[in-house]
């Protein structure tokens, strides 16, 4: 005779959120977790119901519906699939701190897709708030993503961002986490008053460089810090874009910000020009990326070297034809498609290395000032 379990064991009512739920083959039900660990005979399975083990013999049992802390235990976590798999189950049982953490490994992976990427974003700004949320909300559109609710979302940031970055202003105050900080600008390292790129070009006024930076993420850059210094010169202060990056499994850095809302088209002015200091000992190199058009396509410039030392400019000329895209199979043999509409700029910094790049004045100058 199969033995009968107590009824204090048995569920009747529908499992526990997270519990595990076995069905016997007497239609008998047993809510608990199971446990692979703990000893039992050949052919047993052990459920800890909170007030003891059960162990029962496999051929009783006619189903299994397992919970989160069962599938969780089992999850492997380089299965993409699954790990998306068991993320969307959280989502619908409402489980939104599981769904994140199980989304953090996912979007870590390789060939991960939009509508996760933007799952992601829309949980960490729910949970952790709307400034951890807003460079992954710009990596997603960048990437190609169009979600209505998703997109909405970051242009809502964006212009709560836009009041931040202008300063002082009361209606800012009320945005969640996009308040403008207080206190005086960061000082920076003080240069020589001779380096005439600390001088704003005509018509430049603060430069592209002062606002907007944020890193790539990590699945494309090395660990990398953008943030506005100020530079202290004889003449006075210049306000320029410090990046700070470190080695990583990638063989780059990158930072980026969106212009998109700038309308930033080139016409005769085509040639991006900007200063760059290395602190560091050893040569940088470094190229530009640009994304254009409605698909948001990705254009890297040739690379340059960036010496140790004094501050120089460099000029990328966007109507040349050495950038390389999908379309010249990566090889620097085409031109930038779309200029009229440029969506964002990169700055690419590739690293073996820990180190760090001062960007100033950086711009479309007139070309009687270049």
């Amino acid at each position: 005779m199969r033995p009968t379990i107590p009824l204090c064991m048995i569920l009747a009512a529908g499992p526990l959120i997270g519990a595990d739920l076995i069905v016997l083959d007497n239609g008998q039900r047993i809510a608990g977790v199971l446990d692979q660990k703990v000893e039992r005979l050949p052919g047993q399975v052990a459920i800890n119901t909170g007030n003891g083990f059960i162990r029962i013999a496999k051929e009783q049992v006619k189903s299994e519906d397992l919970g989160y802390a069962t599938k969780r235990a089992r999850l492997k976590e380089d299965d993409l699939a699954a790990v998306v798999e068991l993320a969307h189950w959280c989502r619908v049982k409402g489980m939104n701190p599981e769904t994140l953490d199980l989304l953090k490994i996912a979007v870590a992976l390789p060939g991960v897709e939009l509508p996760e990427r933007a799952l992601h974003a829309r949980l960490v700004d729910e949970l952790k708030g709307p400034d951890e949320a807003f460079d992954l909300y710009l990596a997603y559109r960048s990437d190609g993503g169009k979600d209505p609710a998703t997109i909405a979302r970051l242009e809502t940031l964006e212009k709560a961002k836009a009041v931040a970055d202008a300063g002082p202003n009361p209606a800012a105050q009320n945005v969640p986490g996009l308040a403008p900080s207080a206190g005086a600008p960061v000082a920076g390292p003080v240069v020589s008053s001779k380096v005439a790129g600390l001088r704003p070009l005509p018509n430049l006024g603060d430069g592209l460089e002062t606002r907007g930076w944020v890193p790539e993420a990590l699945q494309y850059s090395n660990p990398v810090e953008a943030k506005v210094i100020d530079l202290t010169t004889a003449d006075g202060a210049s306000r320029a874009l410090e990046i700070t990056f470190k080695a990583g499994k990638l063989d780059k850095a990158a930072v980026r910000r969106n212009v998109n809302n700038l309308k930033l088209g080139v016409s005769d002015n085509s040639v991006l020009t900007f200063w760059a200091q290395n602190p560091g000992d050893k040569p940088i190199n470094l190229s530009i990326a640009i994304k254009t058009g409605d698909k948001w396509d990705f254009h890297e410039s040739p690379l340059m070297r960036v010496k140790p030392g004094d501050f120089q400019q460099l000029k990328f000329d966007l109507k040349a034809s050495n950038f390389k895209s999908v379309e010249t199979s990566w090889a620097n043999t085409g031109k930038v498609a779309n200029l009229d509409d440029i969506k964002e700029l990169q700055l690419l910094i590739y690293n073996k290395t820990d180190g760090s790049l001062i960007i100033t004045n950086m711009g479309f100058p007139p070309k009687q000032d270049m």
